[in-house]
């Protein structure tokens, strides 16, 4: 947290801390719902559908409720406060949403934004007895109904007039995030945290306690000077400790923001690269260095892109070394951003669409074929291609060529495309039955007539990662990973077999994947990295890169447990005696 933020303390929050120092043993899973046998008899609902029971004056204030991954507690209160008539969303300060596993070190992982009812899901087909006796699935079922899917504080817009937090590593996360938001500022938000042990009882008890704050504060005419009167009158009547801060919200983060998309590649020597990850780029080195802050250098040399894109794309060169990158920047989408492995420095090349019209950048989807140099990429119908030449840095401007009509039906197709042994796989086709790829022959330019089967995996939209091999040659193998995230599947197309493995930790289509000979790395749209070891298949299973070096959320807010919003202790912070502290655009009362 950032010290500009540390203030006096609410004198109970020495006593829980105290508490908390001689309590740290783990509460079951079993212990924080109460259990239902009927969890998924509700049918789910994309909107809010909590009645109001206490109808009231349409209400001045927009109130946001956040706890740690935006399920028991922040959704509780949210609950609550819709049914007394209050403007509220809710969110979650976390990098993934963590369930209660079978285990404190097996919890269930997801991706924010994915929906509810398919996380009641997923938990009923794994042991729908654990998780009814445990309450995550009514719990399911009631967030289920009040929106589509828990959301990201990070990924929204601050919209709210007074956020309420469930925790104290929350409230540091919100109160830092609007510290560091870089532009105009020109209205505050009062952060509150109103902390709450994780269970189930103490969510329902705290949801009270919030309407009674949340009441309190939607009457009060002047907000910022009746505050402090709130916050004592708040004290008196319920027993949570309170902190509080103002920060002010940014007039440019009204406003709906793209953010950074990162992209995952190895060098030809298979050392790891991150780029775009928070706006930076990282040489992570070799898997054994990988959880080693010391390893990840920062690339700042050169023509740097911004990867600021909805569909960035970057892939190995591995011949010469290098990454190209295509898409990776809003102002110049055109362009190819090359990286030179040896050198760690960026160089941008151009690049002029076909005489006949070239592909739509946000569009394309693309390959580099590995003995050619040259991209193939799918817009539409429409099959392009674009030579990088015979070295890394293209002497002259590049030129996208129009090369076939794809002779399949593209409509609504959103094109998933593996690589390997000088052929493009076409997963996913309209019509295609499981387990079947359409062929583009490279090197004689053709597509070819029949399809190719190579299993019997179901036909769904997912990512694909190209196998390098260590000594330069060609590929013979690529991943094929559905959005779902159920299994992981490696297609060997020389023998026209697949083998399955373990879905990724965290489902999240909006990762991006690299792979060598042994390892599969997935990099999530929240920055967070995990590998799969599949050197041996017996024993392959997916581990999270745990780096203080990586610019994720869980390296610059407080030490998150595994569970996430399920009972995890956050760590215990000392506090100064100043009492009102105003800095730039942050003043933070406690």
């Amino acid at each position: 947290m950032d010290p500009r933020l540390r203030g006096r303390i609410d004198p109970r929050r020495m006593n829980q801390v105290q508490q908390q120092q001689q309590q740290q043993s783990y509460s079951s899973p079993a212990q924080q719902f109460p259990s239902t046998s009927s969890a998924s008899s509700v049918t789910p609902t994309t909107t809010a559908t909590v009645t109001t029971s206490n109808p009231r004056a349409p209400n001045k204030r927009m109130f946001c409720v956040v706890c740690s991954s935006n399920q028991n507690r922040s959704m509780e209160a949210h609950k609550v406060l819709a049914r007394a008539n209050f403007n509220v969303t809710s969110s979650g300060t976390g990098t993934a949403v963590r369930l209660p596993g079978t285990s404190i070190d097996r919890p269930n992982t997801y991706a924010f934004g994915t929906p509810y009812n398919t996380i009641l899901k997923d938990l009923e087909s794994k042991d729908r007895r654990l998780y009814t006796n445990n309450g995550l699935l009514a719990m399911l079922d009631r967030n289920r109904q009040i929106k589509l899917a828990p959301e990201r504080w990070a990924d929204s817009a601050p919209t709210s007039d007074v956020v309420i937090t469930c925790e104290e590593r929350c409230w540091e996360a919100v109160c830092d995030d609007l510290l560091n938001r870089e532009a105009y500022f020109n209205r505050p938000v009062h952060v509150i945290n109103v902390e709450i042990k994780d269970n189930h009882e103490e969510a329902a008890l705290a949801g009270r306690a919030i309407l009674d704050l949340a009441t309190a504060i939607d009457r009060s005419e002047d907000l910022d000077e009746e505050i402090e009167s709130i916050l004592d009158k708040q004290r008196e009547l319920h027993p949570h400790p309170l902190l509080h801060c103002i920060g002010i919200i940014a007039q440019a983060a009204l406003l709906a923001t793209v953010a950074a998309n990162s992209q995952v590649v190895f060098d030809k020597d298979q050392n790891l690269y991150l780029l775009g990850v928070a706006n930076k780029d990282f040489a992570a080195g070799a898997q054994k260095d990988w959880n080693s802050s010391s390893s990840f250098d920062k690339i700042s040399k050169g023509d740097r892109p911004s990867f600021d894109t909805s569909n960035p794309n970057c892939w190995l060169s591995q011949y010469f070394n290098g990454a190209y990158c295509l898409n990776v920047e809003k102002k110049d989408p055109a362009s190819v951003y090359i990286l030179d492995f040896k050198a760690k420095e960026w160089t941008k090349a151009s690049a002029d669409k076909a005489e006949e019209g070239g592909p739509n950048m946000d569009n394309l989807e693309a390959v580099l074929d590995h003995d050619t140099n040259v991209w193939y990429g799918l817009d539409g119908s429409n099959l392009f291609s674009l030579e990088m030449g015979e070295a890394l840095i293209p002497n002259d401007t590049l030129k996208w060529n129009s090369v076939d009509q794809v002779p399949f039906n593209t409509e609504d197709y959103d094109p998933v495309i593996g690589l390997a042994s000088n052929h493009l796989h076409f997963v996913d086709v309209p019509g295609a039955s499981d387990g079947e790829a359409h062929l583009f022959v490279i090197h004689y330019s053709y597509f070819q007539p029949e399809v190719q089967k190579y299993g019997d995996w179901k036909q769904e939209h997912g990512q694909t990662a190209s196998v390098f091999k260590k000594d330069n040659e060609w590929q013979t193998k690529f991943w094929y990973i559905p959005d779902s995230g159920e299994q992981s599947y490696l297609i060997d197309v020389e023998s026209n077999t697949t083998s399955t493995f373990d879905g990724p930790t965290v489902k999240d289509s909006k990762s991006d994947y690299a792979s060598t000979e042994n390892t599969l790395v997935q990099l999530t749209s929240t920055n967070e990295v995990y590998y799969l070891d599949f050197s041996d298949t017996d024993s392959a299973k997916w581990t999270q890169i745990e780096n203080t070096a990586l610019p994720i959320a869980s390296n610059n807010t407080v030490t998150q447990g595994d569970n996430g919003d399920s009972g995890a202790a956050a760590t215990v912070y000392s506090y100064s005696t100043a009492s009102v502290l105003l800095i730039a655009a942050l003043l933070c009362v406690l």
